[in-house]
This record gives structure tokens, sequence and C-alpha cells, in this order.
């Protein structure tokens, strides 16, 4: 679930995270697998801006998420960091992306469905 904010006349959405990271995480949890970048509930939702038409990891502040091997430290405008303490620092490489529970109750998150 993300906002969608325009459709421009050239038909590209640009939209935006409208899910915070507890709401990302109760639904991924009751439906999925409670991880943002695995199974059929994942941290993604489309807009142009930021990839010119694919769907984007999402995060706050108008920049995307970090790819699932990347270092993501927990902060303000993240949705999932893989931190191994509460203060989301540091981040590990390689290490499992969670929802960044512990950061606060900001809207940095969407969430896509995969349907069979």
């Amino acid at each position: 679930m993300s906002v969608v904010g325009t459709i421009d006349g050239t038909g590209a959405m640009h939209a935006t995270p409208g899910l915070t990271m507890q709401q990302a995480y109760a639904m991924d949890t009751k439906i999925d697998d409670g991880f943002p970048q695995t199974g059929r509930a994942i941290a993604k939702y489309l807009d142009w801006t930021i990839t010119h038409g694919g769907p984007v990891w999402a995060a706050g502040g108008g920049v995307a998420g970090a790819s699932s091997t990347g270092i993501t430290a927990g902060s303000a405008t993240t949705c999932y960091d893989n931190s191994a303490n509460s203060s989301g620092t540091p981040g590990l490489a390689n290490a499992t992306q969670h929802y960044s529970l512990e950061m606060g109750n900001y809207v940095n998150c969407a969430l896509l469905f995969t349907f069979q």
C-alpha cells in the first residue's frame, strides 16, 4: 500500500510510502513472513521519480530503501534496516533486513503484494 500522489501527463505514477513501520510489520506478519524483502508482501512501491517505472524499496524522505545485501542503519527515514541493536546502528552487511520498529512510528513503508 502506498499513497498515489499524482499521475502525470505521460501516465507515470508518482507515489509515496503510506504506512508506518508498525503497520507494515503487522500486515506482513499476519499474511506473510514478517520480513520486508522476502515472501509475498514486500516493502516496495511504484514511483517514476526514483526508478523511472519500476518498483522501489520503501523508505521515507524521497529516497529508495537499501538492497537486501546493503548495509542499512536504522533512522527516521528507514522502513527497514539490518542493524543488530535497538539504536539502529551499525547496519551489518548481508544480515537479514527487518522492519525498523525501534526507530519510531514514521510513515516510511509501503507494501507490494504478490497474488497467485
